[in-house]
């Protein structure tokens, strides 16, 4: 039987297009006052009924058996396990263009989840100025398998496109997220992945990257910082560092949170103040604010070398099957020649 978390649970069967909630409630007379997708969950499959008229509860339990042994709700098998599988052949061709598809673990899905309110309340607790992300989907923000950010996903249909499945280099990933683990472990299992953080539990490295000493000169061949130089006190001196530990033909992704709307780099290291750096900095832990031009510019003053991988390299397809928005953009950055 499988055990899962009912509100993910319902959430799987709530963001399938094999769910029709208006339909599900007018054939079963379900009130508005009910959960549907908890109702088919809990109640409606065992009775036999359907999630839509495009999908059978019976004929599913007929054609894999073991799911109606097991006690399983057979449209949440099917998005878990059985699509992957083609458990359920009979799909229409209209409602499986409707899937996503995630670059980092490879699973469908139907919807992604949104980002947490906690964001939005803070910051409207403490009067923040409203972001224009260039790579937060808030709508459609997290996988609901393996957990990846929506910027994680833009990450993995770069990598997964310019290295080569055999690929058995040296990746670095610095505070690394579930989403990236989940993407060399499916599709580069030859990789030779290590993780760094400073405070984070179970990484391989323990250390600062302001002074990554335990990393050899020229020593990486693709790194991964995504989401951390807003924290750091000196961004330079932690670019400084990545310069170093990058191999002459090594990449890295060096990727921070960036306001459309700001005109130019706001920080203030000292800043102690949680309030203020909501404000300021769109976060109680970030002591930086990043505009666009402003973190080019200090990138490429370093030394680095910067492309800017965006909806032309995507593709549509990709964009729709992992959420990403018009504005996405991975920073990819190499030494220079």
């Amino acid at each position: 039987m499988m055990e899962v978390n009912m509100n993910w649970a319902a959430f799987i069967i709530g963001s399938s297009p094999l769910f029709d909630e208006q339909w599900y409630r007018k054939t079963y007379r379900i009130s508005d006052e009910v959960n549907a997708a908890k109702h088919y969950l809990l109640e409606g499959a065992k009775k036999g009924w359907n999630p839509s008229k495009y999908f059978s509860t019976e004929e599913y339990y007929l054609e894999n058996e073991d799911v109606r042994w097991n006690g399983d709700n057979p449209l949440l098998h099917f998005e878990v396990t059985g699509h992957e599988q083609h458990s359920f052949p009979h799909i229409p061709l209209e409602i499986e263009r409707k899937y996503k598809k995630c670059a980092c673990c490879g699973h469908f899905i139907g919807r992604y989840a949104p980002l947490s309110n906690f964001y939005a309340e803070e910051a409207k607790k403490y009067h923040a100025k409203p972001w224009h992300s260039e790579m937060v989907n808030e709508k459609e923000y997290a996988c609901p398998y393996c957990g990846s950010a929506d910027r994680d996903r833009a990450y993995a249909v770069f990598l997964r496109r310019i290295l080569p499945a055999d690929f058995s280099g040296r990746v670095l990933d610095i505070a690394p997220s579930a989403g990236m683990r989940t993407l060399f472990q499916n599709f580069f299992p030859k990789a030779q992945y290590r993780t760094a953080d400073l405070s984070m539990p179970g990484v391989d490295y323990q250390m600062d990257i302001m002074d990554m000493k335990e990393i050899d000169d020229d020593s990486i061949d693709v790194f991964i910082c995504s989401h951390v130089l807003e924290h750091v006190r000196d961004d330079r001196q932690a670019m400084r560092e990545l310069y170093r530990i990058l191999s002459p033909q090594g990449i890295g992704i060096l990727v921070v949170p960036i306001d459309l709307n700001q005109k130019e780099i706001d920080e203030d290291p000292d800043c102690e103040d949680i309030g203020e750096r909501w404000r300021r900095f769109g976060q109680n832990d970030h002591i930086r604010k990043y505009s666009r031009q402003g973190y080019i510019d200090r990138v490429r003053e370093i030394g680095f070398d910067l492309v800017q991988i965006q909806k032309e390299f995507f593709g549509l397809e990709a964009m729709y099957e992992n959420a990403l928005l018009e504005t996405s953009t991975v920073y990819v950055v190499s030494k220079s020649e």
